[in-house]
């Protein structure tokens, strides 16, 4: 018997607020996003829409541990340089 460990990497998960202005290609910015996060990418983002684009209002990564960190701003970075209205 072959037992084999699978690791899940660039699990980020985004809640939107709204959920009706959640983008048709949410997928594609979970993607984007994962990027903003080290290995193993695991992470969770709150973005919450404010007049003409999204705001990171929560955004933090597990850390080897019991540990989260913030990770608002590289979140906002990645993206933007996706070409996303994130502000």
């Amino acid at each position: 018997m072959v037992k084999i460990n699978m690791v899940r990497t660039n699990t980020v998960r985004i809640t939107w607020t709204p959920e009706s202005m959640k983008p048709a290609d949410a997928d594609r910015w979970q993607s984007e996003a994962a990027p903003a996060f080290p290995p193993p990418g695991v992470g969770k983002v709150e973005l919450q829409w404010e007049a003409t684009s999204w705001h990171v209002r929560l955004a933090t990564a597990r850390e080897p541990g019991p540990k989260w960190s913030d990770r608002k701003a590289a979140v906002r970075a990645a993206l933007q340089k996706a070409g996303r209205p994130v502000a």
